[in-house]
């Protein structure tokens, strides 16, 4: 697990992304994205986004963690049981195309 320093989303290829997953909409909103490896980064990178009022999706403050495969599935598996909102939404997604399962 790392930290990408000076992340930016615009810099994530569209085919790269593997699943994604986000709160419903209000005055506080959540996202994650999770993308699989491109050669900036490493094997896969959890994007996290967020942003409050009434500022729209390219106002979201992203941040992003770069995990190796065995870790991401640790991190989703542990979601599935004391995640919150959009942490538990995207763990179906992003199991089964990780070819992982719950169990």
């Amino acid at each position: 697990m790392e930290k990408i320093e000076k992340f930016k989303f615009e810099d994530v290829p569209h085919h790269a992304i593997l699943a994604a997953a986000t709160s419903e909409p209000d005055y506080e909103m959540d996202r994650i994205v999770i993308a699989e490896d491109w050669e900036s980064y490493g094997d896969y990178v959890v994007i996290y986004g967020g942003h409050c009022s009434c500022y729209d999706f390219d106002e979201t403050e992203w941040s992003a963690i770069k995990y190796t495969k065995d870790e991401l599935v640790k991190v989703l598996k542990g979601w599935a049981e004391t995640g919150w909102g959009v942490e538990k939404l995207i763990v179906p997604t992003a199991l089964v195309a990780l070819g992982e399962t719950l169990k």
